[in-house]
């Protein structure tokens, strides 16, 4: 732990004084987001916001905090536009200073001493030098779970514990649309309502050759249209990041579609349904 000590006496204010105050409060928020994690490696983290909306496939992402190798950085609403064949959410640290900036020195010249960092979201194929792609990052909530003991007992069918999670099963009344089944047998996808009213979903499903529209559909009455960004793996290796639509279905339920505005999954892709959670 870096902190000042005080004395009887005082000294001169040195820079010292005030980087070894910032060193403290950094490898402070480190330590934090390294024991949400469980792991001395977690170097990228989403820890709060970030969330996409599209409207007429212009997606906006919303604003948030993210966590890079040490440091917390923070995000205002961007709109990023619409995405070509391939594309998928990159994000680059973008620095500037404080309108008070450049400050006269007393050695001569004026410097900018009052850096500011963001990040900025953008559509490519590959991030740019220096720059990561979103499906590399680890979300705060899921660290939570991890390391609060949430299991894959939440995913059984007809489960009636605590977290009260209903399976994709026609059991439950819940058939999956043409050519989408659950990833595993044992562990399937499921849904709960809280207390508040806040529908989640957990699990993975799979995508077959010339899958429906529709994944499958929920008996949960939703207002309005809702994107959500998702992380797939690929039958032949590696991963990427699509995007999932929650919306009416016109009968009092909720469909959960592929986004017209996003490409298509390729046959055999496990999409990770994690991600997903809102008020209806």
């Amino acid at each position: 732990m870096k902190k000042n000590t005080f004395h009887t006496g005082g000294h001169k204010p040195s820079i010292l004084d005030f980087t070894h105050a910032q060193d403290g409060v950094v490898e402070a928020l480190k330590g934090v987001i390294l024991a949400m994690s469980g792991t001395m490696s977690t170097t990228k983290v989403v820890l709060a916001g970030c969330s996409s909306t599209s409207a007429s496939g212009v997606y906006t992402i919303g604003e948030g905090f993210v966590y890079i190798n040490g440091e917390i950085y923070y995000h205002p609403v961007q709109v990023i536009g619409t995405p070509s064949a391939g594309n998928q959410i990159q994000l680059g640290i973008v620095e500037s200073f404080d309108s008070n900036d450049p400050i006269p020195y007393a050695t001569g010249g004026n410097k900018n001493v009052h850096s500011i960092k963001n990040v900025s979201f953008y559509w490519a194929n590959t991030p740019n030098s220096g720059d990561f792609s979103l499906s590399a990052f680890q979300y705060s909530y899921e660290l939570l779970r991890t390391n609060i003991g949430f299991n894959g007992a939440d995913y059984l069918p007809n489960n009636s514990s605590a977290n009260n999670f209903i399976a994709f099963d026609p059991a439950n009344g819940l058939n999956y649309g043409s050519g989408w089944s659950n990833n595993s047998s044992t562990y399937k996808a499921a849904y709960k309502i809280d207390q508040f009213g806040k529908v989640t979903l957990r699990g993975k499903v799979i995508c077959g050759a010339s899958p429906a529209g529709t994944i499958i559909t929920l008996p949960i009455p939703v207002t309005d249209t809702k994107d959500f960004p998702v992380k797939y793996e690929l039958s032949s290796g590696g991963y990427g990041l699509n995007y999932l639509r929650v919306s009416s279905n016109g009968s009092g339920g909720m469909n959960l579609e592929c986004s017209a505005a996003a490409p298509p999954f390729a046959n055999g892709s496990i999409v990770d349904l994690n991600s997903i959670s809102f008020y209806p």
